[in-house]
């Protein structure tokens, strides 16, 4: 199918929630009230909607005052419910699945998922896809690479599905006439335990393929898969001439079964791989796909430190911000590639916001409406959606850009708990990246990873620790140290203070050993975590949190101070 009639076909299957986010975005806080009345009294008669009074509920003013903010921890009790087989708990609605949150060193979470749920998010999604196509027609010239968890990972007590909400819009999508072209990986493949030969496979039939489209959520992972590719050149361009694959033995028998029709013969394209490798040593990416047309990936806060590696690899190649989503909801839709921050999507769930002031973990201050916003503040979003989580406190810290024909852009900034304040210093995950960023430029630094923990000495310390990729081309570990300190004390006045009244002790510099991040990503996925969305910790007071990685170097603070 033509990629312009390919289009059409996209636009026909989402023109209608187009229409309808064109409507809601002339009268933002009209939808949104509409939207929460509809959940309201769609559950007015569950245990929780009885509980809080639902019947009485007629105004966002009725449901503030009857519904208080919650965190995960105050919902657990009835998703435990839920999980060992009960009704009407949260919702009328039956829950289909539980999606489980990749988290970053915390037990996942259960969110639930209902067909209304699931509809509210997937609405996003097509905006998504209507503006992506309108920019950028042309990854409909060849297929998309992406990596997605299973929609089932086991069950819970009660019978109902644990897994990921990509691996279901997956399987949902390649079921769509016409979709098979565009995505060259069997959805079985995804849930392959081992995990060295799921991303084997994962390349070794995007390989036999023109990529047109790399959508994959973190772009650690697309680091990861160049890498792979890298490494196993000569065998993958072995398997596609053949039509094999070498992994075969390391697949479950089913899975196997699933990528067998995929494993065909193809020497002309083995040769063109061939002469790539030949010539330059290496399968890049952009050369081996021509037809490359975009990545989508995250870009903003911790995740630009890896979209900035990206761009060695791929050139010019537009990038895309993947925008605000996570397991309990999508909530922001992307305005153009290469543009920080996408529109509120006022269309999907219920949200509420409270001004955010760092190292402050409680909710002080009245909720305020999406027309309520003010373009450089930072905010937490509270959400109410149709899974059966009402006001519940999400964690994160999102900063409006601007405010465009009354609609905010947003952009996430980071975790509202992932701040570190030993003695008042207030430090946040993101002055640490921003810190990286700078030393890494200054000192010819490639980090594979980095974080910053600490030390409860008699007077506590900060420790950053990096996995450096090469040798830094300048720079001795202890310059390297002495800039960092010197980094945050810019960009962090309180941690200056505190520094300069010694009541902070000089940080020390940890080296990991190489392959370190990719030992932790592996023991990560063992416990139970979606690869594809693992994010990597940047920030933690967890002193223990080292101990996951060998130490090769350890450099301390020469000055006093």
């Amino acid at each position: 199918m033509l990629p312009q009639l390919l289009r059409w076909v996209y636009r026909v299957y989402n023109r209608q929630v187009w229409k309808d986010y064109l409507a809601a975005c002339t009268d933002p806080t009209g939808f949104q009230r509409n939207r929460l009345l509809q959940i309201v009294e769609r559950n007015r008669d569950t245990d929780f909607g009885k509980r809080h009074s639902f019947g009485s509920i007629k105004s966002i003013a009725d449901f503030r005052a009857g519904v208080p903010v919650r965190r995960y921890s105050d919902f657990q009790p009835d998703i435990e419910r839920i999980a060992r087989g009960e009704q009407n708990v949260l919702t009328a609605e039956p829950v289909e699945m539980f999606a489980t949150t990749s988290g970053t060193i915390d037990k996942p979470k259960l969110i639930p998922v209902t067909p209304s749920f699931y509809r509210e998010f997937r609405d996003v999604q097509k905006l998504w896809t209507w503006l992506i196509l309108n920019d950028h027609v042309e990854i409909l010239r060849g297929s998309f690479l992406t990596l997605v968890s299973p929609e089932e990972s086991g069950r819970t007590e009660g019978g109902i599905p644990l897994g990921a909400l990509s691996g279901r819009n997956y399987r949902l999508q390649a079921a769509v006439p016409g979709q098979k072209r565009l995505m060259p990986v069997p959805y079985r493949v995804f849930g392959a335990s081992n995990f060295d030969a799921k991303y084997y496979t994962v390349l070794r039939l995007a390989a036999a393929q023109d990529i047109s489209l790399i959508s994959i959520i973190n772009p650690s992972t697309i680091l990861l898969l160049c890498r792979r590719l890298e490494e196993n050149a000569e065998s993958i361009i072995k398997d596609v001439r053949d039509g094999t694959l070498a992994v075969a033995d390391k697949l479950e028998p089913e899975i196997l079964e699933a990528a067998r029709p995929s494993l065909k013969k193809n020497p002309r394209r083995a040769r063109l791989l061939q002469d790539e490798l030949d010539k330059n040593g290496t399968l890049n990416p952009r050369r081996i796909w021509p037809k490359l047309a975009l990545l989508n990936c995250w870009t903003a806060a911790s995740a630009a430190h890896y979209a900035e590696q990206l761009k060695p690899l791929f050139g010019d190649l537009p990038m895309r911000d993947f925008g605000f989503n996570a397991s309990e909801g999508y909530f922001s839709i992307p305005r153009r590639s290469g543009c920080e921050g996408g529109l509120l999507a006022v269309n999907g769930h219920f949200l509420e916001f409270v001004p955010h002031e760092t190292g402050r973990e409680d909710i002080t201050e009245p909720a305020l409406s999406c027309d309520q916003l003010e373009a450089g503040r930072c905010y937490r979003p509270i959400v109410t959606t149709s899974g059966g989580l009402y006001r519940y406190d999400i964690r994160d810290v999102i900063k409006v850009l601007d405010i465009e024909n009354g609609i905010p852009v947003i952009v996430f900034r980071h975790r509202a708990d992932n701040t570190v304040s030993l003695v008042g210093e207030k430090v946040t995950e993101l002055q640490i990246v921003m810190v990286m960023q700078r030393l890494s430029k200054r000192h010819g630094l490639v980090l594979e990873n980095f974080f910053a923990t600490v030390r409860r000495d008699d007077v506590p310390r900060y420790v950053f620790a990096i996995e450096p990729r090469t040798k830094q081309n300048g720079g001795t570990l202890d310059a390297i140290l002495a800039d960092a300190d010197e980094e945050l004390k810019r960009i962090n006045m309180e941690y200056k203070s505190k520094r300069d009244s010694m009541r902070l002790a000089g940080p020390c510099l940890c080296v990991l050993e190489k392959g370190g991040t990719e030992k932790y990503r592996k023991a990560r996925v063992g416990e139970g975590a979606h690869d594809g969305q693992i994010k990597m910790l940047h920030l933690t007071d967890d002193e223990n949190f080292l101990n996951k990685f060998q130490v090769n170097e350890h450099v301390e603070t020469q000055r006093a101070r």
